[in-house]
């Protein structure tokens, strides 16, 4: 078996102590007040747009308020990501292994995945919105 050279010991031991985007993200995906803040803000001010009593066939301008929820998590996901010297195609492609693999990066997919899916949009605003009316039946 060869041996290792201090310097190649070295850079092993330094890659072992970065952080990987995906963690980087998780924790502010998680953790960081001013992204959710800025998400749960949204909800708040477009929740009244829901009709509570409409069908289940949804509005156009229920897929105009996804797509307009989904461009600003999109930026600031990618704006966090950049700022932490990473690009998105690296976040995607390391969330990706990391989620083949089953670790961390598992519950980051599956959470960025709902975040993005209209089914599961709707029935987050539709919830905000019975919690909204809730409220104010209650004043």
């Amino acid at each position: 078996m060869e041996r290792k050279n201090d310097d190649e010991e070295l850079i092993e031991s330094d890659e072992r102590h970065v952080e990987s985007i995906v963690t980087k993200v998780s924790r502010y995906f998680f953790s960081e007040r001013s992204f959710a803040g800025t998400l749960e803000r949204w909800v708040e001010r477009n929740a009244e747009n829901i009709d509570l009593d409409a069908s289940d066939e949804f509005q156009l301008k229920y897929t105009e308020l996804h797509q307009e929820f989904k461009n600003i998590y999109e930026r600031m996901l990618e704006e966090f990501i950049i700022s932490q010297g990473s690009t998105t195609k690296e976040f995607y492609a390391e969330l990706k292994r990391e989620a083949d693999s089953e670790k961390d990066g598992t519950l980051l997919a599956e959470t960025i995945l709902a975040t993005t899916d209209f089914d599961i949009f709707m029935r987050m605003m539709r919830d905000y919105r019975m919690q909204l009316d809730h409220r104010n039946h209650h004043k």
